[in-house]
């Protein structure tokens, strides 16, 4: 038997800001408008996987873009940006099945198409829901979460986390989401 000594957990020396509690000012500022005018604030219109084609909007592209999205998006007040955004976050809180899954049930990645049950597009999904609801204060992502939660700790010993894709730090992933600060 291998006996392991207990480690006290100590408190993290730095915390994760939410989304829109602080206001960025002087070289920040300048960068983060360097941002949303260029790629950022363009991408969707020059890569169909993150516009119109997205599995997130109906189509079959993934949703890291929205992970870039939504932060500086609020984070500048950026009217433009927000709107972006909201169309996604409208989609996905709209996608929400009875069981409490939600986004798109076949997504292509990468030229991959999963058609069995991957979490890792849920759970960057959560991610931007938690820095969507930090900014905006949108009532319907807890319960919506909440639903999502359900369906995964009851299913998720017949859908395990791909291990060939790095579950584990996928389940920290989740882990973080779960714990979140909604």
């Amino acid at each position: 038997m291998h006996v392991t000594k207990e480690r006290k957990i100590r408190n993290a020396s730095f915390h994760t800001l939410a989304s829109g509690s602080f206001k960025p000012n002087g070289w920040l500022y300048e960068q983060m408008k360097i941002q949303a005018n260029g790629l950022t604030g363009h991408l969707e219109e020059q890569w169909k996987d993150v516009g119109p084609d997205n599995g997130w909007l109906g189509g079959n592209g993934d949703s890291y873009y929205l992970d870039g999205l939504v932060p500086p998006a609020f984070i500048q007040e950026d009217e433009n940006l927000i709107q972006k955004a909201q169309k996604w976050i409208e989609w996905t809180l709209n996608s929400q099945r009875d069981d409490g899954t939600f986004g798109p049930i076949k997504l292509k990645q990468n030229n991959n198409e999963f058609s069995e049950k991957d979490w890792w597009q849920e759970i960057i999904m959560l991610k931007v829901l938690i820095q969507y609801k930090e900014a905006s204060e949108d009532k319907r992502i807890v319960p919506f979460m909440q639903r999502y939660f359900q369906y995964f700790y009851s299913t998720l010993t017949a859908f395990s986390l791909k291990i060939e894709v790095g579950a584990t730090s996928r389940a920290c992933h989740n882990m973080s989401t779960r714990d979140c600060r909604i």
